[in-house]
């Protein structure tokens, strides 16, 4: 069992209550991309990715080496479908991006989001 300073609790809350507003963040990109909005999706998109990746420095700081090993593929997954969405704003390729988001992206995002629940939400009931 890992003990947490109330700092630590404090990030771990902030954590649990963004994951669900990055899917929404995701879901609307993918509204965005449907009408055509490419500037608003990318805009979205940079918004999301910068939380995701804000969320991944801190839990290298919160997690043990097994859980640490545990989400490092979901990471990893995540990191190539963000890739593909970039590769489709880069190209202005609208197709691409809803594929990316719809087929990659959301699932490895949702994937992600279950394991770091899994890890932090034992935290907040210590």
């Amino acid at each position: 069992m890992t003990l947490y300073s109330d700092r630590d609790h404090e990030v771990i809350y902030r954590i649990l209550e963004l994951l669900p507003t990055i899917e929404e963040v995701l879901e609307h990109m993918m509204t965005q991309v449907d009408e055509l909005r490419l500037e608003g999706a990318e805009l979205l998109f940079r918004d999301a990715t910068q939380a995701i990746g804000t969320i991944a420095s801190n839990l290298v700081l919160l997690t043990t080496d097994q859980d640490e090993v545990d989400i490092l593929q979901s990471t990893g997954n995540m990191r190539e479908a963000i890739s593909v969405v970039v590769d489709g704003f880069e190209a202005s390729n609208l197709s691409l991006i809803h594929t990316a988001l719809a087929n990659h992206l959301l699932p490895a995002f949702r994937m992600w989001k279950q394991q770091v629940e899994q890890i932090l939400q034992p935290a907040i009931i210590s």
